[in-house]
């Protein structure tokens, strides 16, 4: 079974990071990580740290105070967050507990993180990048299925294998879109060794063995919990 790491746990509510359109250049850092491709930059990221409550008497959380930093959209700012590809921020503690397990191709950039309100306080992250997508290892006859009807969201059906990729699963969930049913994942077998993939929004999935280091360490604002739409696990089928 795979966890969940993710940036909303306690003492990661307030602060999140913007990459502000123009701040890098004319380097596109959404386009590039969402093909794919390597970014090539000559110096650290920029992005700033803003805190989502105005009221200042409020806040109770420090800035640069977590080990998994969200990425943000705030239209106020111009910034928008990456929308296809996968990108991180995770700290430099963090980066050292993550290099010490297997996940797919990745690579890991300086990432200079500013505090919007104070220009002179800024700290170094790194925004983890992993090539692919887990879409990419998934068994999909070994996977289960359930479809759900849109309009009173029940589950009308569900299913073990049937698809022999995902050119395969998603030809029929567009079919049965256009009934208003959403084919969606029960359950995700996945053909992997890595203890680190892909997460969902701002997170990464961690096997067990990583989970229990991870908890270990200390590491601040970032939970994991098992995932709760769908569970994931390793393929036991030879």
């Amino acid at each position: 079974m795979f966890f969940e790491a993710k940036a909303l746990g306690d003492g990661n509510e307030e602060w999140r990071a913007l990459l502000i359109q123009g701040t890098n250049g004319s380097y596109d850092i959404n386009e590039i990580i969402s093909r794919e491709a390597e970014l090539e930059m000559a110096g650290p990221i920029t992005m700033f740290l803003i805190n989502v409550i105005r009221d200042k008497p409020a806040r109770r959380q420090k800035p640069f105070d977590a080990d998994l930093v969200y990425w943000s959209d705030d239209i106020t700012y111009k910034a928008f967050r990456l929308r296809d590809g996968f990108a991180v921020i995770v700290s430099e503690a963090m980066k050292a507990i993550l290099e010490n397990f297997s996940m797919p191709k990745h690579r890991y950039y300086p990432l200079n993180l500013i505090n919007y309100e104070n220009r002179d306080e800024a700290q170094m992250y790194y925004l983890l990048q992993i090539f692919g997508s887990i879409m990419h290892i998934m068994d999909y006859e070994m996977s289960e299925y359930k479809y759900v009807d849109l309009k009173t969201g029940n589950i009308v059906e569900t299913q073990k294998g049937g698809f022999a990729n995902f050119e395969a699963f998603n030809q029929k969930r567009t079919e049965r879109f256009n009934d208003n049913v959403m084919l969606d994942f029960k359950s995700m077998a996945l053909n992997t060794q890595h203890d680190v993939l892909w997460g969902f929004n701002n997170s990464l999935l961690v096997s067990p063995s990583a989970k229990v280091v991870l908890e270990s360490k200390g590491l601040k604002g970032v939970q994991i919990r098992p995932f709760q739409r769908v569970e994931i696990h390793r393929n036991s089928q030879p």
